[in-house]
């Protein structure tokens, strides 16, 4: 399966899209920025599941902390670049605790643990551990989509201006 089911990434993405990072932060974010941050939702999402799923024959714990190592290095990374972010906001590169926290919260909230839930989060678990690490942040784009707090920059083209 390639994306999470459709029903509960679209409960998920509700209830993450209706709260910004910040209300004085940037009006969108380049793409590099969005990839560090769907990296980050990525997390809470495995984290989320390996704590509220258990049993039916996936070791879900175990997926989540095998990935967790064998991604150390990606996850530093993804700190630094999000520290650097909310730095760049003005909330200063601690916020980035505050924002984990919020995201977790409102990624547990969304993630009520179904069958559907638990089984597309095995599936996720399945494509980190089979994924390089170095190609994270991409599987991170293709299956989280639109992440929280985070507005891609529309693009005008000169074709585009009717002047």
């Amino acid at each position: 399966m390639r994306r999470l089911n459709a029903a509960v990434i679209a409960v998920i993405l509700a209830t993450l899209l209706a709260a910004p990072v910040s209300a004085s932060g940037p009006t969108c974010n380049p793409p590099a920025e969005l990839a560090a941050l769907q990296f980050r939702q990525m997390l809470a999402v495995l984290n989320v599941v390996a704590l509220k799923c258990q049993g039916a024959g996936f070791d879900y714990a175990g997926a989540y902390n095998a990935f967790v190592v064998r991604s150390r290095p990606a996850l530093e990374e993804n700190a630094i670049q999000l520290s650097a972010l909310f730095d760049r906001m003005g909330r200063g590169p601690d916020y980035i605790d505050h924002y984990a926290t919020e995201l977790f919260n409102q990624v547990q909230r969304g993630g009520q643990p179904t069958a559907d839930f638990c089984r597309d989060g095995a599936t996720l678990m399945v494509r980190v551990g089979a994924t390089k690490t170095a190609d994270l942040a991409a599987l991170a784009s293709d299956t989280i989509g639109p992440p929280f707090g985070g507005r891609a920059c529309q693009i005008h083209w000169a074709a585009d201006d009717p002047r």
